[in-house]
């Protein structure tokens, strides 16, 4: 016996990984007369229905999510109701009932008054998410819990399925279905036993309204900015896939949370900041100028650095040809480091103009207040071609602490001297991080 739940609890996720669970266990039983399924608000079949196995299965894929809440008292209102209309009161009975709501909204109480008409029926509870089972401890033992709802099955299904039908019930009938007589028939085992079987799924809307509105936006592909849907941070999941052509999935992918099927993490602590507060600016070198091991190296070690720092939103990573994070990004700091190890190498020269084009962005972009902004530029060529126009740019600047990292001997800080004082060596061919960094970097972040 299944119930199927209908209420406004769960998204529409929860009930097709639900269904196609009940699809899939449907087809490994072998008498179709013995299995009823439904939700709390009709659909589905009912025992000695006639229908075989894949009819069955189609009538589970017409079940439809409803807008009304969850309620106990009607799925067990509908059971009551079939289970009285069989007259079979010497047989075993096991129904299955998926819920996701245990709340007082789901109607706990009234269901309690109808419990004694379901007296020599197993009922077994599948909670469906990070539910509480004690309400429903006055109606039964039995509990099979699915918290994560990425998995195809329960906890443990396989385990407990035996137990859930009903099986292992005392005085259980014989384990042959009942065939006609003759010189060629034999009786065919039932499977899993000869127990009438009630499926009772939750295809109630679980979710309110607020959180159906509530979007989810995955960012594909290089041409993706997250400022262009900044205006939707406070009520948005975003999700980083700039790098969909390297990994399988968007980073920090979770399946539940994209669907709102469990809560999203919270916001990491905003106090203390590792290593200070400051915005901090990573202006990748993915130039032409490096060849690709220099380039595998500086990512590498960004990387790395990056992950000693504890606020993601203060964190930004760009190059002339690629920007994939910049402020108040919606990423974690190993979502970030992903990006990083992933960051593609450009085809074209090196510009200081685009390197000042993409931090003015993220400076135009983002309310900084008073607290310190430190941009560190990497950078592999100082000729007249690769600081043409940055001049411009750097005017329009608000006050950054720029450092930049000179790679190689190809390099001159005096023409630099007119954007900052501040000058890391970094020999790339031989050292895995700029000089003398250890001790640089907390000044280099603006932390003193």
């Amino acid at each position: 016996m299944a119930r199927l739940k209908k209420s406004n609890v769960q998204c529409f996720f929860i009930l097709e990984t639900q269904m196609n669970f009940i699809k899939k266990q449907i087809g490994a039983l072998n008498y179709p007369d013995r299995l009823r399924a439904e939700g709390g608000y009709g659909g589905g079949f009912n025992w000695n229905s006639g229908l075989n196995i894949l009819q069955m299965q189609s009538e589970i894929d017409n079940v439809e999510q409803t807008t009304l809440p969850y309620s106990l008292s009607k799925q067990f209102s509908s059971l009551v109701t079939s289970f009285e209309a069989l007259k079979n009161y010497s047989s075993n009975f096991g129904a299955i009932i998926f819920i996701s709501d245990t709340s007082d909204h789901a109607d706990l109480t009234s269901a309690y008054r109808i419990l004694p008409k379901l007296k020599g029926i197993r009922l077994t509870f599948v909670l469906l998410g990070a539910i509480d089972s004690s309400p429903l401890r006055n109606f039964t033992s039995n509990f099979l819990y699915w918290q994560d709802l990425s998995q195809p099955a329960p906890d443990n299904w396989d385990l407990l399925s035996y137990h859930a039908y009903g099986c292992d019930a005392p005085d259980t009938q014989g384990s042959t279905k009942p065939v006609p007589t003759g010189p060629t028939t034999t009786p065919i085992p039932y499977y899993p036993c000869q127990n009438w079987i009630e499926i009772l799924a939750d295809d109630s809307d679980v979710l309110t309204a607020d959180q159906f509105q509530v979007l989810t936006f995955i960012l594909a592909g290089k041409r993706t900015n997250a400022y262009a849907i900044r205006a939707f941070e406070d009520d948005a999941i975003i999700y980083n896939w700039q790098n969909i052509g390297v990994t399988a999935q968007p980073n920090e992918w979770d399946m539940s949370v994209a669907f709102r099927c469990i809560p999203p993490p919270p916001t990491p602590s905003k106090s203390p900041y590792l290593p200070c507060e400051s915005w901090i600016h990573f202006g990748i070198d993915d130039s032409n100028t490096l060849e690709k091991n220099e380039f595998y190296k500086e990512t590498s070690f960004i990387s790395s650095t990056i992950g000693n720092i504890n606020f993601p939103k203060r964190i930004a990573a760009v190059g002339m040809y690629f920007q994939p994070v910049f402020w108040n990004n919606f990423d974690t700091v190993n979502g970030i480091q992903e990006s990083v190890d992933y960051f593609p190498k450009g085809d074209g020269p090196y510009s200081l103009k685009q390197q000042f084009i993409a931090l003015s962005a993220n400076l135009q972009n983002t309310e900084t207040g008073n607290i310190q902004i430190a941009a560190i530029i990497f950078i592999s060529d100082t000729s007249d071609s690769a600081l043409a126009g940055a001049d411009q740019i750097f005017s329009q600047f608000k006050p950054v602490k720029i450092t930049f990292v000179l790679f190689g001997n190809n390099t001159d800080s005096s023409k630099l001297t007119k954007y900052s004082s501040n000058f890391i060596a970094w020999n790339i061919y031989h050292e895995d991080q700029p000089d003398n960094w250890n001790n640089l970097y907390y000044s280099v972040y603006g932390c003193q």
